[in-house]
């Protein structure tokens, strides 16, 4: 089962551990042959990831918390902290997606990457949904195509309070990375739509690659989340450049969404 089926969660819904199960039950097809073994082994997987995670959460909600003039040393700590922990989080997943698939098949493989990216989409919204970003989420499927990078730019310099001098500044490296951003990971962040596919339709190898390119797709992000986080540092400050970490990590987040409910 695709992730696609929880996507319309509501972003303030948080995820108790029962739930959180259930879900993972429902977004898992195991024979019950693979039965026993794949749940003892998710349990090991959660024992590895449950302190990763809950760093990774921490830090979100510091990043949403950044606001612009605030103390610059620690804004910038709040922007390296959450790339740290989302490249942390990548290693545990690549490293159980590899033992899942290995243990079992391709398929199982690529359910588990696909029910823990639903689950990690579903809490960091509700983590943002509880800060002020709450009134600067943008949602590209309301605006005409001629009408949505103007849109989203008001946005922008609405949510990061940018004066006309520092908007200048800040808009000349945003649209680099806007750029970068669209041939990476496509526009409005639409390859993540490639990896909604039902993966029991697919072959095992199939869905083993589809897992690799999907981990591979969110370390490129990561990466290049990193790297203009840098350059807004440089250009613009430390406090601005950790709320465009929170915003565009916002925005990429209700972009996935949206498209996994097309």
């Amino acid at each position: 089962m695709a992730f696609s089926a929880y996507s319309q969660t509501s972003f303030v819904a948080s995820i108790p551990n029962d739930t959180r199960m259930d879900l993972v039950r429902a977004s898992i097809s195991l024979s019950e042959w693979h039965e026993i073994s794949f749940w003892a082994q998710y349990k090991d997987y959660l024992g590895k990831t449950q302190g990763v995670s809950s760093q990774t959460y921490s830090a979100i909600q510091k990043l949403a918390q950044t606001e612009k003039g605030g103390d610059e040393q620690k804004a910038f700590e709040n922007g390296c902290e959450i790339i740290a922990c989302r490249f942390n989080e990548l290693i545990v997943k690549h490293q159980y997606f590899n033992q899942i698939s290995h243990d079992h098949n391709g398929i199982i493989g690529f359910q588990f990457l696909q029910a823990e990216a639903m689950l990690d989409l579903i809490e960091s919204a509700r983590i943002y949904d509880q800060s002020s970003l709450r009134n600067f989420r943008f949602l590209h499927n309301a605006f005409s195509a001629d009408k949505l990078k103007q849109a989203k730019y008001n946005m922008i310099t609405n949510a990061l309070s940018l004066s006309p001098k520092e908007a200048d500044t800040f808009f000349q490296v945003y649209f680099r990375y806007e750029q970068e951003c669209d041939y990476l990971m496509g526009e409005t962040y639409d390859l993540f739509e490639l990896f909604s596919v039902d993966a029991a339709d697919l072959t095992p190898l199939v869905s083993k690659n589809h897992g690799y390119n999907l981990l591979s797709l969110m370390k490129r992000e990561i990466k290049l989340k990193e790297k203009y986080f840098s350059e807004m540092n440089s250009a613009v400050g430390s406090s601005l450049a950790a709320r465009f970490l929170a915003w565009e990590d916002y925005y990429s987040i209700t972009c996935k969404m949206l498209h996994q409910n097309q």
